[in-house]
């Protein structure tokens, strides 16, 4: 995919679900923002923010804001996929970043190479932790046994979430 201009749907849906996140949410933002591939709409949904973070975010063209109030997180991504464009959905907490400016470029290159498999799953960091995932090439039983992927790390076919249902 040419990521020199934005397709006329994206490719991404980056999903934030925030309720007062402050700094956090912005912290998130801007790495979103620093993503060198336009293929992406950031989908922020507030449940009714009082802190001004909402206001604070600066204006983009794949940004969009969603306020509606909810009745806890899972609600809030629910009506968040609801208003989701993009052929995958990643779902990004408040506080939460991608890792460089070509994170999504990469991700949308994999996506297309590999004739846009259902779900796609990235490393983890957590630095606030000093944790580090290295998921394997191929997920298997004993693996996720042990361990998930997490959703920070998890790009999922929106389709899927049709068919298979939501949270």
């Amino acid at each position: 995919m040419d990521c020199a201009a934005a397709p006329s749907t994206p490719v991404v849906s980056v999903v934030t679900v925030a309720l007062n996140a402050g700094a956090d949410l912005l912290a998130t933002a801007r790495t979103v923002d620093e993503q060198d591939c336009p293929a992406f709409e950031h989908l922020v949904k507030d449940g009714g923010s009082t802190d001004g973070s909402i206001e604070h975010l600066a204006d983009a063209p794949y940004r969009r804001v969603v306020r509606a109030p909810d009745e806890g997180i899972f609600p809030a991504m629910n009506q968040a996929l609801a208003e989701c464009r993009g052929r995958y959905v990643l779902f990004l907490n408040a506080g939460d970043g991608l890792a460089g400016p070509g994170v999504l470029r990469a991700v949308v290159e994999r996506a297309e190479g590999a004739e846009w498999p259902e779900v796609i799953y990235t490393h983890f960091l957590n630095q606030r932790y000093a944790l580090q995932i290295e998921y394997p090439p191929v997920l298997n039983r004993a693996f996720l046994y042990r361990l998930s992927v997490v959703h920070q790390a998890c790009y999922i076919r929106r389709d899927c979430f049709e068919r298979y249902g939501h949270f």
